[in-house]
């Protein structure tokens, strides 16, 4: 995990990129090389997330969202409330965890997040056979 930071904070006029950066560090990769999905979940709210699995197959992973930290030893994305949410407008944010822990936070302040709404772990496409 290569910690990168988002280059693109939430405002009134753009959506943060904090998603796309968290996966860009988890795959230690540029995040000029991630799509933008925070675009194309403000503007195709329904089929965002097939074009986000499509993107992660083509790295070998499936995402798998969840409810509830999973006892692996991997990095993953927790969502929640950002620290940056005021009343009325709640600021989703993403950061990277392992072992239940936050362990980058891409947004500069690195304050994290206010709650852990949910979960998303990143599993080989191809499962290993046992012989």
């Amino acid at each position: 995990m290569i910690p990168l930071a988002q280059t693109k904070l939430h405002s009134a006029t753009q959506k943060g990129n904090c998603f796309a950066t968290c996966i860009a560090s988890i795959l230690e990769i540029p995040i000029e090389a991630v799509p933008a999905f925070e675009e194309l979940f403000a503007s195709y709210p329904t089929q965002w997330f097939s074009w986000y699995r499509r993107y992660l197959k083509g790295w070998g992973i499936i995402p798998v969202q969840k409810d509830a930290h999973l006892p692996v030893d991997s990095y993953y994305i927790s969502n929640g409330a950002s620290p940056r949410s005021r009343e009325g407008d709640r600021i989703l944010h993403s950061v990277v965890y392992l072992n239940g822990k936050m362990i980058h936070d891409p947004h500069p302040s690195g304050d994290g997040i206010l709650s852990e709404d949910s979960f998303i772990y990143f599993l080989p496409l191809e499962q290993p056979k046992i012989t």
